[in-house]
């Protein structure tokens, strides 16, 4: 997904950056419609893999398989931690320049994020708390919230939006969406750090213990 979104965003390829700035029209995005379908076929298989196998991985459930679990379950994590420190952090600030020269309503930026990082949030997000369930029933139960904060806070990272602009900003809308991103940010870093940290804490206690 990443590589498509790279691809078509022309920073991999031939294109020239004259070519992909005339690429980026804002009817053009419905033209990866195919994409998206194909994204959201692949995520409805994988979602009913996870959900078709929780009987064969519960079975063979020990405290030394509940462990290897819980890291399985950090990996997702980190996978939608990886996706959202890319969508809301590098690709926002490297493509600002772009976006304040060019008078095109679709970035590069736009591209990679709606093609690849968005559908990843929902991907990991919702792959997570399904592993959870299915893996950690223990684990899952009370952290819904964590996992829903964790899946839908990213969608506040926009493409091409440095909050920095805006700090010195004295427009009302500009400052009241500061802080709502800085709110939701700091939300986002608590429950990811939060899940983190239960997790870390559930694998140690599922060690045996001797004596």
């Amino acid at each position: 997904m990443l590589l498509v979104g790279l691809y078509l965003a022309g920073w991999i390829g031939n294109e020239t950056a004259a070519g992909s700035r005339e690429s980026f029209s804002p009817g053009s995005m419905f033209g990866y419609l195919p994409i998206w379908l194909a994204e959201a076929m692949f995520t409805l298989v994988l979602w009913r893999r996870i959900w078709q196998t929780q009987n064969m991985a519960n079975m063979a459930a020990g405290g030394d398989k509940r462990v290897s679990q819980a890291f399985l379950l950090m990996i997702w994590l980190s996978l939608d931690l990886l996706m959202v420190v890319f969508g809301g952090g590098l690709l926002a600030h490297m493509d600002t320049p772009w976006v304040q020269m060019s008078t095109a309503a679709i970035s590069p930026a736009h591209v990679v994020t709606f093609i690849a990082v968005m559908p990843a949030y929902i991907i990991f997000g919702v792959s997570s708390w399904l592993f959870a369930c299915t893996r950690l029933p223990e684990f899952a139960k009370g952290n819904l919230d964590h996992f829903l904060i964790v899946t839908i806070a990213p969608f506040m990272f926009l493409p091409a939006f440095d909050p920095q602009d805006l700090i010195h900003s004295l427009d009302q809308n500009n400052n009241l969406y500061l802080v709502i991103y800085w709110i939701i940010t700091i939300a986002w870093v608590v429950n990811v750090g939060w899940l983190f940290t239960k997790l870390f804490r559930y694998a140690l206690l599922q060690f045996p213990r001797s004596g």
